[in-house]
């Protein structure tokens, strides 16, 4: 069902009579920036003569919404937009960025509202006195005005910006989570305009640093009796810190998924490291990760110098007393991280692999 002005009727007889309608467009797109419109109008004239087929621009084909942004222009006090960028969409979360956006589009107007009636549950950070709607472009007359400017405008700037990245199809999607698109990411990567904080595009990257991870191993293992030059040698050492680090961020998922808390991520010593440092509430727990290759042998997997867990036992014996302040009971744990092409990595977790009596 269409807004039927009744909203706008009601504040009309409370005395507002410029009102500005708001929502948002892009939220949920994988690509691009979100972006709000903020449209003015003048209720009595548009009570009078309201322009014919406005609603909620979902409900609505794009040359409808094309023929009726012309109207609205000729028609509004009015029309301002404000953009959030792909940048401050991952600093802020998509939310903070939306309301950012929204209070760039308020405030870009040249005539000041006399009241705001914004689309959704959360208001952005302006003076002015406003009205929240959820489902506020089926309900508002004036919202469902700005939303359809709004998807105007965005889809105008996602039809550029497939120009510059082709093979999205975003000129189509206009950077939503269709099918076709989210095979085009897993085809030829992740641009600058993806959000790398949205959980299709976040997938995307982590298996192909996964898959990068995989090669390194392999080549690593190749390479380490043939290449013992500086130069390779440096590359080998970089890529078995982040090879690493991707298992020490395995195990505290794992370890985090089991209820058990993770405290610390490398705490250093002077000539030692903890890998991981964890309570399950009765012990302090010192894990040790070690991230392989799957044709890694069995001697290999399991085997670490009893100096360096004598290290590991001091270094820990200090974090008991600078850090936790108070005595627990201590078990070192080893978890291995087996880094397997085309699946997930497989984990083996041994507590208490290594004892006092070892």
């Amino acid at each position: 069902m269409a807004p039927d002005l009744s909203i706008e009727r009601r504040l009309l007889n409370e005395g507002y009579r410029y009102i500005a309608g708001v929502d948002e467009c892009g939220r949920g797109s994988l690509a691009g920036p979100v972006l709000a419109c903020s449209v003015l109008i003048y209720i009595p004239e548009h009570l009078e003569n309201p322009i014919e087929g406005i609603d909620d621009s979902k409900k609505l084909t794009r040359e409808k919404r094309n023929e009726l942004s012309h109207i609205i222009k000729k028609r509004s006090c009015d029309i301002c937009f404000g953009i959030s960028t792909v940048d401050e969409i991952e600093k802020f979360n998509i939310l903070n960025a939306s309301l950012n956006a929204m209070s760039r589009a308020i405030y870009g107007m040249k005539r000041k509202p006399d009241i705001v009636i914004i689309d959704g549950k959360f208001k952005p950070d302006i003076e002015y006195k406003t009205i929240n709607l959820v489902r506020g472009d089926s309900l508002s007359y004036a919202v469902a005005i700005a939303s359809i400017m709004g998807k105007v405008m965005r889809d105008r700037i996602m039809t550029s910006l497939a120009k510059r990245y082709p093979d999205y199809g975003w000129n189509c999607n206009k950077g939503y989570s269709t099918k076709k698109h989210k095979e085009a990411i897993h085809k030829f990567g992740i641009s600058h305009q993806h959000r790398i904080t949205f959980k299709p595009v976040r997938y995307v990257k982590e298996m192909l640093e996964y898959e990068h991870l995989v090669l390194n191993i392999e080549l690593n293992s190749e390479n380490h009796i043939e290449n013992r030059n500086s130069e390779s040698i440096e590359k080998q050492n970089k890529s078995k810190k982040s090879t690493g680090k991707f298992g020490e961020s395995t195990v505290c998922d794992f370890l985090k998924s089991k209820g058990i808390e993770v405290l610390e991520r490398n705490y250093r010593g002077k000539s030692s490291e903890i890998d991981i440092v964890a309570t399950d509430g009765e012990y302090l727990i010192i894990c040790e990760v070690k991230t392989v290759g799957e044709k890694s042998s069995r001697e290999e997997l399991n085997y670490i110098d009893g100096r360096q867990w004598e290290r590991i036992k001091l270094l820990a014996d200090i974090y008991m007393a600078e850090v936790v302040g108070k005595e627990m009971p201590i078990r070192y744990d080893l978890a291995i991280v087996k880094i397997i092409r085309n699946r997930t990595p497989e984990i083996q977790y041994i507590e208490s692999f290594y004892t006092t009596d070892n």
